[in-house]
């Protein structure tokens, strides 16, 4: 049987606590604004892709994501450089469990490594400006001894992108 953990929420210690599930929580009873007594846990705001929460204090609010309330109340405050990954991929899993302190590389490769994340290639990138056709123009504008910089004002682009796909660094699938 597994018990629920409660530590207070940093900055918010004495009006909220957060889980190692994943919960947060006002401590003890608070007005809604309709002199109704509310108590228990907090329900996230629906959001596209992390739980978020709002807390009040000082009658300010200010919103969270509530993985990184857990690991600041459990792990400690998130290093310098440091992202919080999810372990199994599922952002609104907030459970301590699932949580852990990662660089940002780190995040990346467990994305597309661990997770089996596609990446999307050439121009079905979302930040693409170039199609297969320009890169195979490209590569024979370059052939033709063309200077790199003739042909990344051709193509709007900077000169280092053009040396990348000619050097097979870039858009190597075609």
């Amino acid at each position: 049987m597994n018990t629920e953990n409660w530590k207070a929420v940093v900055g918010y210690e004495g009006l909220y606590e957060v889980s190692d599930q994943g919960n947060v929580k006002r401590v003890g009873a608070w007005t809604d604004g309709r002199k109704n007594r509310v108590r228990g846990v907090r329900k996230p705001s629906p959001s596209k892709r992390y739980s978020r929460i709002t807390l009040f204090r000082d009658k300010t609010h200010r919103e969270f994501a509530v993985h990184r309330l857990v690991l600041a109340a459990f792990v400690g405050p998130i290093p310098f450089g440091y992202e919080v990954n999810h372990k199994n991929g599922i952002h609104r899993d907030n459970r301590l469990e699932n949580l852990e302190y990662v660089t940002h590389s780190d995040n990346q490769k467990h994305k597309y490594r661990i997770l089996d994340c596609p990446t999307r290639p050439g121009s079905k990138h979302h930040a693409a400006k170039l199609t297969e056709d320009d890169a195979f123009a490209i590569r024979a504008l370059r052939k033709r001894q063309w200077k790199l910089k003739d042909i990344a004002k051709v193509f709007g682009i900077a000169v280092p992108t053009v040396c990348w796909i000619t050097k097979n660094k870039t858009w190597r699938h075609i």
